[in-house]
Parts: structure tokens; sequence; C-alpha cells
């Protein structure tokens, strides 16, 4: 079943990894870090003068702010430091797309300002070329377009153009309601539409006094009458900026030259106009361009910084219901300062005409989005959605979380820089893991014979799961292996293989004990799995707090250390310990079979045997003085049932008679005579002397104070009792045959003792 779970989990990653490869970017082999491959290197530079100190603490936190952006990213393994007192270097792995490239160039000062125009993204000078070619053309009754080109025109003129990237409505993402909640076509901005300008009943930019049309519309062709007090070279269009309406300020306080110049100069379709950076006054309105290029800003003086953003996530909308919607939207929370500000800008512009009721949010001069204030939001949280996808929600959120550097930066230089270490370094680190696994190997064969093949097993399974994990993390997270991520690759195998090796040392030790190899596998697992647990708990926690704390290769190391970590416990649950099981139920592990790594004998125990409940079969060294007299008593009696010692008298006698050279054949014929009478005679009384010996046992075991010499005199006795009963009367014979029998009974007093002995 183990087994099954192990074979799930490794098909379920690699089903994964090969559907990223065929229908995503993912690859078969892991992205490579700085050190392997080399990358991009960035130089800021502050905008500061020569003469203004930068403080360490500036740097530094400039440093963290960046840091945390890259990261945002799950751009992996990237190096940013700081060079000399002022200059902060940012070396990104690999080839770094334009996002990551901007969140480093962008020195992120995030304002809260109120919206008091929006319109075309283009210079009044194209406009009106647009606007001549446009007439020219419909006298013509050709413009001399293509479908193509005239449909380009469209979308640059917001003829069909949908509201400008970063709109929508801001609710209150508590409630989720409140006036206005509803998010729909009310709620979004399409102030290039036709060309109008919506704007509240009053004055004019042109200041004449005159009311501008129902509904904010210009008059056709995109011109205001001259009116009293403007000058005739004066040319006022849809374009020009109108004041923001604010009863507590004087209108005329919006209307100058610097705005209207800038505002008509300004072309935000050209990507140079929006590379942002541009250090803007705080107490005045300034114009600005949307990050993608949608729209044209005039904005007022900043009214709450990106200093008193608490947070900001991305997720979906809720409704009118408070139901989550699958519509992708952006949280914001703001601290107690920024609650009470935000309270007051949505209560001034909540219930205004567009684009009055928009507060714009800049992050470095670029409009990030300009949300429509659908309610007053009093409790410090709110919730921008509109016409978001799920992508642009996530980077609106990341822009907005990573906060605003100290300091304004400038990007001094940008190069593409060779690998530090490169493929050599990397092979050698290949090499060096390689031949320590080899010695792993080859210790776990010579140590533990045919069990050490689990190791090896185990150690492969160990390789292509963390093998697939380094892919898919590399795929979906950014990761890039680095020749600290190596080392932590090959350090985490080799505890991997502490594991196994702590596991078949708790089952030796159950072996020696005495227990059988299944219940030795099952207990020893017992025992070796809470160690595991401890060891890879220190260990998991040691990666953990160095990823945490470390920045750079070294959170690289920390990164593949962990990873090998947990895969090490899957596998040793899920195919070492199950694996063992196994083996354990066939004949050559079972019955210890001297090459299995499993022999008793080669343990130092006699035998794994059954016995009893606990499947214990005690070593001779744990077995008691009691115990061993008893084996040996029914060792003794086993051998006089068996009629060894009459067979043994039998053949001394036949030998003895055969070397009696002086006796004539009369003499050996009675000699074989007596040797068939001794040899009935002993017959008939082996049964008298086996209960003999089995008392003499009997007593050995129960007289446990008998001294040796004791038992020697009894013995001694037992025999010339038995002598007696078998040999001749002494007084018998000739002289020849009374020496041979003295012979034979010397020979068979030896032989007793020595067997006795």
């Amino acid at each position: 079943m183990r087994f099954l779970w192990l074979a799930i989990v490794t098909l379920v990653l690699g089903g994964v990894l090969a559907g990223g490869v065929i229908w995503s970017d993912a690859t078969t082999t892991p992205k490579l870090a700085l050190d392997l491959e080399g990358g991009t290197s960035i130089i800021l530079e502050p905008q500061v003068s020569e003469d203004t100190t930068i403080s360490k603490e500036q740097l530094d936190q400039a440093v963290a702010i960046i840091r945390q952006r890259v990261d945002s990213t799950g751009v992996s393994e990237a190096e940013i430091t700081t060079q000399g007192d002022r200059n902060i270097v940012v070396n990104l792995p690999g080839n770094p797309d334009e996002e990551t490239r901007n969140l480093v160039r962008s020195s992120a000062q995030l304002v809260f300002r109120r919206v008091a125009l929006v319109g075309d993204p283009r210079s009044q000078e194209q406009i009106n070329e647009e606007q001549q070619g446009s007439e020219n053309g419909g006298a013509n009754g050709d413009d001399g377009l293509s479908d193509e080109e005239r449909k380009r025109l469209e979308e640059l003129t917001g003829g069909n153009q949908e509201s400008p990237a970063g709109g929508g409505a801001v609710v209150n993402s508590g409630t989720g309601t409140g006036a206005g909640a509803d998010t729909g076509s009310g709620a979004e901005t399409d102030p290039n539409a036709g060309g109008s300008v919506p704007g509240p009943a009053g004055k004019d930019a042109s200041g004449s006094g005159e009311e501008t049309p129902a509904g904010g519309e210009t008059p056709a062709g995109g011109e205001t009458p001259a009116g009293e007090g403007q000058g005739e070279d004066t040319k006022v269009t849809d374009s020009t900026p109108r004041p923001l309406f604010d009863p507590e300020k004087d209108a005329s306080e919006w209307q100058t030259e610097a705005i209207v110049k800038r505002y008509t100069e300004l072309d935000c379709t050209d990507p140079k106009n929006r590379t942002g950076g541009e250090q803007q006054p705080a107490d005045e309105p300034v114009v600005a361009c949307a990050q993608d290029g949608s729209a044209k800003y005039v904005l007022g003086p900043v009214e709450l910084s990106g200093d008193h953003l608490k947070d900001a996530s991305f997720g979906y909308a809720a409704g009118a219901n408070g139901v989550q919607t699958n519509q992708p939207a952006v949280n914001l929370e703001f601290d107690d300062t920024g609650r009470e500000i935000f309270k007051q800008i949505t209560s001034a512009i909540t219930g205004l005409q567009q684009p009055y009721n928009q507060f714009a949010i800049a992050l470095d001069g670029l409009v990030l989005s300009a949300p429509t204030s659908n309610a007053v939001i009093s409790d410090g949280r709110a919730e921008i959605s509109g016409n978001f996808t799920l992508d642009e929600a996530q980077t609106l959120a990341n822009q907005l979380k990573n906060g605003s550097l100290p300091i304004s930066f400038q990007v001094q230089s940008e190069e593409q820089i060779s690998p530090t270490l490169g493929a050599n370094y990397l092979n050698i680190g290949l090499l060096t893991g390689l031949v320590g696994l080899i010695l792993v190997v080859v210790y776990s064969l010579l140590q533990y014979r045919v069990l050490g093949l689990v190791t090896v097993a185990s150690l492969v399974v160990v390789g292509v799961l963390t093998y697939l994990l380094l892919l898919i993390a590399s795929w979906r997270y950014g990761y890039r292996l680095s020749l600290a991520g190596v080392a932590g690759i090959i350090i985490g195998i080799g505890m991997a293989a502490d594991s196994f090796i702590v596991y078949f040392e708790r089952v030796r030790d159950e072996l020696r004990s005495g227990r059988n190899l299944l219940s030795a596998v099952e207990v020893g697992w017992d025992r070796a799995k809470r160690t595991i647990w401890a060891s890879k708990s220190v260990n998991m926690l040691a990666a953990v707090i160095l990823y945490i704390l470390a920045v750079g290769s070294v959170r690289g190391f920390a990164f593949t250390l962990g990873l090998t970590v947990i895969v090490d416990i899957i596998v040793v649950f899920l195919f070492t310990h199950p694996m063992l099981e196994v083996l354990a139920r066939t004949k050559f592990f079972g019955q210890g079979h001297p090459m299995s790594g499993m022999d008793p004998r080669l343990l130092g125990v006699k035998r794994a045997a059954y016995r009893g409940a606990l499947n214990i079969d005690l070593p001779e060294s744990e077995k008691s003085p009691e115990a061993k007299r008893r084996e040996k008593a029914r060792a003794r009696k086993a051998g006089i049932d068996s009629d060894t010692i009459a067979g043994r008298r039998a053949k001394a006698k036949s030998e003895s008679a055969a070397n009696s050279g002086g006796s004539d054949s009369a003499t050996s014929a009675e000699a074989t005579a007596e040797e068939h009478g001794t040899t009935k005679t002993a017959t008939r009384t082996t049964s008298s002397e086996a209960a003999e010996e089995t008392e003499a046992a009997d007593t050995e075991v129960t007289a446990e104070s008998s001294t040796t010499a004791e038992k020697k005199t009894s013995s001694a006795r037992s025999g010339k009792r038995r002598r007696s009963r078998t040999e001749p009367s002494a007084g018998g014979g000739t002289i020849a045959e009374r020496k041979a029998a003295a012979r034979r009974a010397a020979q068979q007093s030896d032989d007793e003792t020595g067997d006795e002995k």
C-alpha cells in the first residue's frame, strides 16, 4: 500500500512537469543562477546633488525594498549589494523580463492624488494633425487609410477604447456594499470616448464665464470658442485641463500656464515618456501618464503617501450580497493615519461627476490605477475592482505592497555579465557529488552486503523525487540552482543515507537480542522512526531558519537542504521500510544467508528461532548456570539411550584381544567366548546402567553444592561396579588370561575416565 502511495506521488509530479513542458514554458533542466549562467547587472545611482549626504540606513532600506520587489516576481538567487557609499548594484540571473527590470529601475514613490482631468494620451500636435488629415480625407470622400490604420487610429483616439488600464471602482472591502457600490458600467471610467471630457458645470479653462454644454461635451471639432479675456492665439480644446472642483479652494490655483503647456505637449503613447523616475512636486498639480500609455491625467497635490499603506494583496471582488465573484481585485489596508486621511479623501470625492470622483494611485510619476470612489471608506480597508485581469491585479498589488524608496535612483549602467563560476565549476561540483555518492554506495555494500542494495535503491528514489521538485520549483516559482544549492543537495542526500543506516542498525540490534528477522524488522522500525523524526526535525528547523535569515545563494543552499529532508522522510516511510518488510519474508534474508547482511552468526547470535510468544531465543552468554546444567543432562541422557557407551566398550575389548600375541588358539577361543559373554552381560545391564546414569545426572542438577572431586569419586565408584559385573573371576584361567584381563581392565578404566571428563 505504501509502495502505491509513493508511485502516485511520483506519477503526479511527473505528470505536472510533463504538462508544463508540453503546454507551458517548463523545461527538463533546472534554471541556473548567476554564478553558473550569468545574467544582467544594473547599477543604480541616487538622484541627489553631489553635496547631499546619503546615510547608510537609507541605502540599506533601499536595498531591502529592491530585494523585496525582485523576490515578489519569483526571481531567486539575485544579488543586491551596495557599491561605495552611494550606488546600488543589482545582479539578476539569466535574462529577466521587462517587468522585473522596471521594478529595479523604478524609485517607486507611491502617492495618492485626486484626478482633475483624464484625456487623450496623445499630444495636442498629434491630435491636430490627425484631425486635419481626417477633414481632408472626408472632403475627398476617402481618408487614404487602410483598414488596419483606421482601426489603430480609432484605438488611439478612444473611439472604441475601454477604460484606461487600472481604472475601476473602489468600495469598502469590509462590506462590499455602500452608496454606488456597483462596479458595473456606471462605475468604470471611459473619459476618452468620443473625445469628450466630463466635468462639472462651471467655468471652462478659458475663463470666459460661459458654461460648458450639458454633459461636459465640447463643440464639434474639439475646440472651445474664445471668450472674453482670451487671447486670439489661444486655442482651447478637449485636451486642455479644467480645474478640480473644490469649494474650499480657488479654482484659479489649478489654472497655470505650466500645467496647460505640459498637458498639451506630453505624448503618453511614446514609451520614452513612461519610464518614470521624474521628481514631481508634492504640493502642486502635475501631469502624468498612465503606466500602459492608455490615458493622460492632470492630478492634484499629494494627499496621501504610500508610507501609510500597510498592506496590499490581490484576490477576487465581493458582490453586492458579499459573495465572492470571479472578478479580480486588489485589496488595500492603511495604518491609523492613512485610515483617517483616506476617509477624508473618499468623503470629499464620493458623489461627484467623473473624473472628479476618481483618485489616482501614482508610482514614481506614473498612474497605476485611477479608480472611482463609490462609497465613503472609514475603516481603512478598500477594494479596487474593475477591468483587471488576474495578472494585472497581482502586479498592481506587488507594486503597492513593496513601498517607496527613501531615495530616487536612476540607472547608471545596465549590461550583461558572464558566469563567475561557469560550466567548469558546475561540472566539478557534480563530479564531487558523484564521488561522494559512490563512496556511500561502496560503504553500504561492504557493511550490509546485499542489504546495501536497499540503500542504493532508496538513494536513487531520493534523487529522482528531488530532481522533479527542483524542475517544478524552477518552472512555477522561478527558482535557480546555484553552486550553493548543489552543495545543499549533496549534503541532503548524504543525510538521507544516515536514515537508512539508523534503521538497519536498529534491526540488527533486535537480531542480536534473539528475535527472528520479521519481528526484528517491526520492532526495529518502531524504534528507528522516532530517531529519524527527531533528526529530520532538527535538520528542517535549521534549513528554515537559514532560509529566513539569509539572502542570495545561502538561501539557495537552505532551500535545497530543506527539500531533500522532506524527500528523505517520504522515501524512508514509503519505500525503505516497506522494501525491508518484503525482503524479510524471502528465504535468502529470512534464513540469514551470510551475504544478506542479516546473518545471525555474523552478528554474534547462534541462531534466530521461534521461542515462545516473545519470539526470543536467548544467546549462550545470557543463559543461567542452572539452564546450562540441565541442557548437559539432557544431552547425556540422549547419549545413553542411543547405546553408544556399550558399543564403545565392546570395541575396546575386541581391540585388546587382538593385541595379545602370546595366546594360543584355545586361549583366543576362550577369550572370544569371554568377549561374547561380556557383550551379552553388558547388554543385559544397559537398562540398569541407564537408570544409574539418569540418577547421577539428576543428582548433578539438584546437588549444586557438590565439588568436582566428589563428582569424580562417584564416577569412579560407578565404573568399578560395572567392571565387577563384566570381568571374570580373578582366580580362574591361566597366567596369560589373567594378564590379558588385567590389561583390559586398565584400558577400560582409562576410557571411562576420559568419557566422564
